[in-house]
């Protein structure tokens, strides 16, 4: 039969299988929360990326559809700056300016000062030619800048007039 030293056995293995049991649980609760805290970290990583990665291709969106808006717009910027030793380009404009109004013209340029060209005009023509001229002026593609007009009449406005405009023209520097 039982005496007290088989039950008190048969208690402390029921215990210790217990306690065992118990330390178990706890050691697989520890585990999977420290897997659960992984995963969790992680998943909250993936979705902070997804987040980013979603913003930039927004971005990436807007970029192109400005790209798409300033088309060749760049290259009108570009070419409104002619390089700095040649202006060429620029000298014709000033022709076919002065031709579209029968207007005869001497252009005298000075020397590179940094990023620009002072350069000077010299007009023959009535006021109202010359108003239309510069109209003209201010439609070239060119990024240019008048600082001063002199008009030297011999007495009727309309009647021809010697002018004389000091002007810049913008250039891309010399590399």
């Amino acid at each position: 039969m039982f005496n007290r030293k088989k039950v008190i056995i048969i208690i402390l293995q029921n215990a210790a299988k217990a306690i065992g049991a118990a330390t178990l649980a706890i050691l697989l609760i520890i585990f999977f929360s420290q897997q659960i805290v992984k995963i969790s970290n992680s998943l909250f990583e993936q979705r902070a990326t997804a987040f980013i990665l979603e913003r930039r291709n927004d971005a990436i969106g807007q970029l192109r559809e400005d790209f798409k808006a300033i088309g060749e717009s760049d290259n009108k910027i570009k070419n409104a700056f002619p390089p700095a030793d040649n202006i060429l380009d620029f000298i014709s404009a000033m022709e076919t300016l002065a031709n579209s109004h029968s207007i005869p013209q001497s252009l005298r340029f000075g020397a590179l000062a940094g990023d620009y060209i002072d350069y000077n005009i010299q007009l023959n023509a009535n006021i109202s030619i010359f108003i239309n001229y510069l109209k003209s002026f201010e439609k070239l593609s060119y990024f240019t800048s008048i600082s001063g007009i002199s008009l030297s009449s011999s007495g009727d406005l309309m009647g021809d007039s010697a002018i004389s405009l000091g002007a810049r023209i913008y250039t891309t520097p010399i590399e």
